[in-house]
């Protein structure tokens, strides 16, 4: 069903003639009828909100020289069209154009009316796709203060809610039964820094925010964030930029290839996207956004951080029983041949490298350790390209006295050991292996026959498992408690 929208226009509002002939350019709000468009705010700050779809609003106002309208910031050219830029005196009707906003994002627009020395600016929002129509959805206020209204249609309760933090913006009250306006006034800003609040529109359906932006006593600029912290796979981020400027954006160095800006997303003058790539190097990075205005001499930097890609994905640390078993370690990549092995220790082999996926498995084995001390030995990863080495420390324990069983479930629970058993192992006899804690349990991944062995000082007392069909238990290696 098509909505139909309450609109306003931005016509003449008749200036008092100063002697002279001052220069002057004035605007005036007055009831008429426009597709999709409203208009809000005071003679000389209008603002126009559009709905996401396509519209168009009439603008009317008197000049008294030569005038020109041009953009804050060319961006928003993209979708929002002034077919007429500049004319005589007098008088004067010129139209703005939306085009539809297929986005999920609200974006605006300021349009800078100029009349010899004198200047007014005119803010066009226009909303999300599927939002909910707050008029407006951004206000942008003189440094002086004053009221501005904000228009909430809603067939549900809600709350417009003001952080009580915020003791510069004031809730005047309401008018109007289906279409409530907020009429909410902003104190003078004696401050030479911007300030900027944000009023929420809350209701059973979510909830939506208008921000608050004030002007300080001199021209702004102010970003939404000064520190991205990126982890190594890359991602994307965006900044808010609060300013009565138009900026570029330098990058430092200016080498850097690793940040860069969506352009394809740049479709709100406030709002800038980038994207990091990958970090495959073994450093940390970091590099700087400088957001700039040369003429006022303002600028703001945010700092951008990415972590370095590391080498190994797994623990850096392996714990094994005495008995001759293999496992893996996990890195980084799916290309194995880009990885030199390096081993300490002739007990410790490399049987091989496979790629999964996104990672790469590095299959070694060990010999039985048949000594009464613990051993230790150190496999050094090093990837084509990147400077560092990742170490892991393989620790292999003496060998226990133990005992074995013969399963043929498909999942089996390992037998109920004695107190002092904190030093035990299961080995399920699929090459899988484990620390033993009580009600451990393990399920194989293909069915058959399977020796389990539980080794571990002092095991006894014990219960095994339930007696099955073809059960074989072996207790001829264990020595009794004593045994160590």
């Amino acid at each position: 069903m098509l909505r139909r929208f309450r609109t306003f226009a931005v016509l003449l509002l008749a200036a008092g003639m100063l002697a002279g002939c001052r220069p002057d350019l004035d605007f005036m709000l007055e009831s008429f009828v426009a597709p999709a468009a409203e208009v809000s705010g005071t003679s000389q700050a209008p603002a126009i909100l559009f709905s996401a779809e396509e519209g168009q609003a009439t603008v009317v106002f008197h000049s008294t020289g030569r005038w020109t309208a041009s953009f804050v910031n060319e961006r928003a050219a993209d979708w929002c069209l002034l077919p007429s830029t500049e004319g005589r005196g007098g008088t004067v009707t010129i139209y703005v154009r939306v085009r539809a906003n297929q986005d999920y994002d609200e974006r605006s627009a300021s349009i800078l009316f100029t009349c010899d020395d004198v200047q007014r600016t005119l803010v066009v929002t226009q909303k999300q796709r599927d939002a909910l129509l707050l008029s407006p959805g951004r206000v942008e206020m003189p440094q002086a203060g004053g009221q501005f209204d904000i228009e909430v249609k809603a067939n549900i309760d809600y709350q417009l809610i003001i952080p009580s933090a915020v003791s510069w913006l004031h809730d005047v009250g309401t008018k109007g039964l289906v279409t409530t306006a907020h009429t909410l006034r902003v104190d003078s800003n004696d401050n030479l820094d911007p300030r900027q609040a944000y009023v929420t529109v809350s209701s059973s359906l979510g909830s939506e925010e208008v921000v608050v932006f004030q002007a300080g006593e001199a021209p702004t600029l102010v970003l939404s964030a000064r520190e991205i912290e990126m982890p190594a796979e890359g991602g994307s981020f965006d900044v808010q930029v609060t300013s009565n400027l138009d900026v570029e954006i330098v990058s430092q160095p200016a080498s850097c290839d690793w940040v860069g800006e969506v352009q394809t997303k740049a479709v709100s003058t406030n709002t800038y996207y980038f994207a990091v790539a990958p970090n495959e190097s073994r450093e940390d990075r970091s590099m700087s956004l400088v957001f700039r205005n040369q003429a006022y001499k303002l600028s703001d930097t945010v700092h951008v951080h990415q972590a370095y890609m590391p080498i190994l994905l797994s623990d850096s640390s392996v714990e094994l029983p005495g008995r001759e078993v293999g496992f893996s370690v996990m890195v980084a990549g799916t290309q194995p041949e880009e990885y030199r092995i390096t081993l300490s220790d002739r007990w410790l082999w490399l049987d091989g490298l496979k790629a999964g996926d996104g990672h790469t498995l590095v299959d070694l084995h060990v010999q039985e350790h048949a000594g009464t001390e613990a051993r230790v030995a150190l496999i050094l990863l090093e990837r084509k390209g990147i400077g560092r080495v990742d170490t892991v420390t393989v620790t292999q324990f003496p060998q226990l006295p133990g005992f074995s069983f013969v399963t043929q479930q498909r999942e089996v629970t390992a037998p109920v050991l004695g107190t002092a058993a904190a030093d035990a192992w299961i080995l399920w006899g699929d090459g899988s292996f484990e620390r033993y804690v009580p009600g451990l349990t393990h399920r194989y991944a293909e069915p058959g026959r399977h020796k389990v062995w539980v080794e571990g000082r002092s095991i006894t007392p014990l219960r095994i498992p339930a007696p099955e069909d073809g059960m074989k238990i072996d207790f001829s290696q264990i020595k009794g408690e004593d045994a160590q």
